[in-house]
């Protein structure tokens, strides 16, 4: 009888440790841009600056700013935090795009309310007209 016990609860417990719902994996937000309307003189810095906010418990996952991508109009960002996978409409992610010459003469952003398995399942798209 102490041995079907022991295992019951050996059983349950496993069982919430598989439910569980954080997960520590890779995120991924695609961010295309168009600078068409930029009216720059000679470019010194290109930025980029993100964020993913948990509006749940009111934190910042992520708060990054660094140099733009070399390359066309389209990059990845992407990161090993830890994200509730199975949470709807639980991320803010917000993406900003500065240029400088040397003081500020271009940006665009643009953000969206996400769920968890967006972020892991790489399915988040962020789109920026910069002016």
């Amino acid at each position: 009888m102490k041995k079907s016990i022991f295992i019951l609860i050996f059983l349950i417990s496993g069982f919430f440790f598989l439910g569980t719902n954080y997960l520590t994996a890779q995120w991924c937000i695609d961010v295309t841009y168009s600078d068409a309307l930029c009216d720059c003189g000679t470019i010194t810095t290109k930025t980029v600056y993100y964020q993913i906010y948990d509006v749940v418990i009111e934190d910042y996952i992520v708060d990054d700013n660094e140099p733009l991508p070399v390359g066309g109009n389209y990059f990845e960002l992407e990161g090993t935090e830890e994200i509730i996978w199975d949470a709807e409409d639980r991320y803010l992610v917000s993406v900003r795009i500065t240029y400088f010459d040397p003081s500020q003469c271009c940006t665009g952003w643009d953000s969206k309310l996400v769920d968890g398995d967006q972020l892991t399942g790489c399915n988040v798209g962020i789109d920026i007209t910069m002016e």
